[in-house]
């Protein structure tokens, strides 16, 4: 008695990866069998309906809309990834009545946002906009750092990841609180690690003014005079 294989084919899967997914996903889901096909931008929820009839998995990015037509149409559907941080394209309430997991990717690019609003912000408090493109390619943009600068850069950092955790309290939703447990997080630790700098800087400047004000101090012998008039006699 030959026993027959009970679990799907991978050949017979078929993943649509949308939006110019990084080749890395197609060829890890390639190596494993699996039938990939890549759509270098979004599509319409027309062409969603029609591409997704008889797709399996589906990969998409933030402009891409996972509507209900398309959820409906989307028999042999088994699982949505979203290769982003929020899940507000996809709906969701009809995808769990479809029985269609989505998953996501929370903590992606979190580091790399901010980044990206640390850097806008050094730039706007040091006015390197105002000078244009050029200027910021110069090497000896930070020549002219300073701690006030730096504490700028600190407070504004600091608003920013508050804003995203009031933002978040406000609105208990997916994406404000993820926003707030990942990019407010790393920013409010950044701006606590700026503010140790400007501390440590400022402890190191005492140090140096205190160790040349006391080699200015004069030393007096027993038996110098300590006037002017008397040294002169």
């Amino acid at each position: 008695m030959t026993i027959k294989p009970t679990s799907f084919p991978k050949s017979e899967i078929k993943i649509l990866l949308l939006e110019n997914i990084h080749p890395v996903a197609a060829e890890a889901f390639a190596a494993e069998g699996f039938h990939v096909e890549t759509v270098k931008g979004s599509l319409s929820e027309a062409e969603l309906v029609e591409r997704c009839r008889d797709v399996h998995v589906v990969g998409i990015r933030s402009k891409t809309r996972i509507t209900p037509p398309v959820l409906d149409e989307a028999r042999r559907m088994l699982a949505v990834g979203a290769f982003c941080i929020g899940t507000n394209q996809i709906s969701l309430v009809h995808a769990n009545k479809c029985g269609i997991p989505a998953f996501n990717a929370p903590f992606s690019n979190t580091r790399s946002v901010a980044e990206m609003i640390l850097a806008e912000v050094v730039m706007l408090s040091r006015g390197r906009g105002r000078l244009g493109g050029a200027a910021m390619k110069l090497p000896s943009w930070l020549r002219h750092w300073s701690m006030n600068t730096l504490l700028r850069v600190s407070a504004v950092l600091t608003m920013i990841g508050l804003a995203f955790m009031v933002w978040s309290m406000m609105q208990p939703t997916p994406l404000p609180v993820m926003l707030a447990m990942s990019v407010g997080q790393l920013l409010g630790t950044s701006a606590f690690i700026i503010y140790l700098i400007v501390i440590v800087i400022d402890l190191r400047r005492v140090r140096r003014a205190r160790r040349e004000s006391s080699r200015q101090i004069p030393i007096i012998k027993p038996g110098d005079s300590l006037l002017e008039g008397d040294r002169q006699t």
